[in-house]
């Protein structure tokens, strides 16, 4: 009778360490699949474009391709980065990296003014892609408009 109680006893045992194993599994697969999504949703929503103006372009084109890009549905938000504020944001960023590059006088000049674009929340994760290279198309041609790029070669 004991032989048969303690065989029990290890059978009740076995089966509860596997079901504690798959729930562990299953619950770590969850875990993963949630955090995943997380990551690429935020990915999504981080979804940028610069237009990148060419040299003295003027402010009327500048103006105009403003509106063009405020126009299309698909665009959220867009912000101009003048060439003096696009210097500030470098020199603040490499500062301590490149000192002697930030006394460079002819510096302002390799930097062009552009505008920082975003797409709507609106537009779906899966079509994202889709409708920046169709932006980044149109805008291409545009006059005043220098290159385009939204990441195109990570993506």
């Amino acid at each position: 009778m004991s032989h048969h109680s303690r065989n029990r006893w290890a059978l009740r045992f076995s089966t509860l360490l596997i079901l504690t194993a798959s729930f562990c599994i299953l619950s770590g697969a969850l875990l993963v699949g949630q955090n995943l999504q997380r990551i690429l949703t935020l990915w999504g929503e981080s979804f940028q474009m610069s237009v990148y103006l060419a040299d003295n372009v003027s402010t009327s084109t500048i103006q105009q391709i403003k509106n063009t890009l405020q126009q299309k549905d698909e665009i959220g938000d867009v912000q101009f980065v003048s060439q003096e504020q696009a210097l500030g944001q470098f020199r603040e960023q490499l500062a301590s990296y490149a000192p002697d590059l930030l006394t460079d006088p002819d510096l302002v000049k390799m930097i062009p003014s552009s505008f920082q674009v975003s797409l709507n929340s609106k537009v779906p994760a899966e079509d994202q892609l889709n409708v920046m290279q169709k932006v980044a198309g149109d805008l291409t041609n545009q006059s005043g408009v220098d290159e385009v790029s939204y990441g195109q070669d990570w993506v």
